[in-house]
């Protein structure tokens, strides 16, 4: 894993328009980031379907600092390196950028450039309750919370809510009443030895909040599902 929990995996669909997935590879690898450039990249490794890879980029910070020759506090400028880190899964064709969603636009702007544009990029909405049966059908599942979009609080009054789940089966009853609304599940996900936190959200984002160590399937099991079976939207 290229990240370590708890941390969030946003995924994407990426197409190889005209570029071979070893070609990307040459690109990323002469793109090497250096110390003092605007961006770069740093090539983790590269095996048959997988690419994983930093987007580093450098932004100027501006500090106060305490002058003792002058005995003055004076601003002084500072290069700060912020590193990005993602992986392309050739196999399902799927781009994960384990950072905050914010970052999803720079990472996937940067391919673009460093590609030509020769690679189309598009969100991937998560079918959450075919992605956790498909979870179920290898693991132990437990909803622990979920959030509902039109939720019925009086005959009055409809809004979202986060739910948090006091007993087992209470999500399954909310599944079967609220199904086409539920935008985020919250999962206990349990091997023989092992339980794993995580949180599923419409959008296409993962969150993982504990060790995956004993579970290392269970993010494959993710992607294979939505290839399968999830609609893609594409970028506006």
């Amino acid at each position: 894993m290229i990240a370590s929990p708890p941390f969030s995996d946003n995924i994407s669909r990426i197409h190889f328009d005209d570029l071979e997935a070893s070609e990307l590879v040459e690109l990323l690898d002469k793109s090497e980031y250096k110390r003092g450039d605007a961006y770069g990249f740093s090539l983790e490794e590269s095996e048959p379907s997988l690419i994983s890879a930093h987007l580093m980029l450098t932004s100027p910070e501006i500090r106060q600092v305490f002058d003792e020759d002058t005995q003055s506090v004076e601003e002084q400028q500072i290069d700060t390196v912020e590193m990005i880190p993602f992986r392309i899964d050739t196999k399902y064709s799927l781009l994960e950028i384990f950072s905050s969603k914010d970052s999803v636009s720079t990472v996937t702007n940067k391919l673009g450039q460093l590609t030509n544009w020769d690679i189309t990029i598009e969100n991937a909405a998560l079918d959450l309750l075919s992605v956790r049966d498909s979870i179920s059908e290898e693991y132990r599942t437990e909803i622990q919370s979920m959030k509902i979009s039109n939720y019925s609080v009086s005959d009055s009054a409809i809004g979202s809510c986060r739910l948090k789940m006091n007993g087992p089966g209470a999500g399954e009853q909310l599944v079967e009443e609220y199904n086409e609304d539920i935008t985020y599940l919250g999962l206990e996900v349990r091997s023989q030895s092992d339980t794993v936190t995580l949180g599923l959200y419409e959008s296409g984002s993962i969150q993982v909040y504990n060790n995956m160590d004993g579970l290392s399937g269970l993010v494959d099991t993710i992607k294979q599902s939505m290839v399968e079976e999830t609609p893609m939207v594409k970028d506006a």
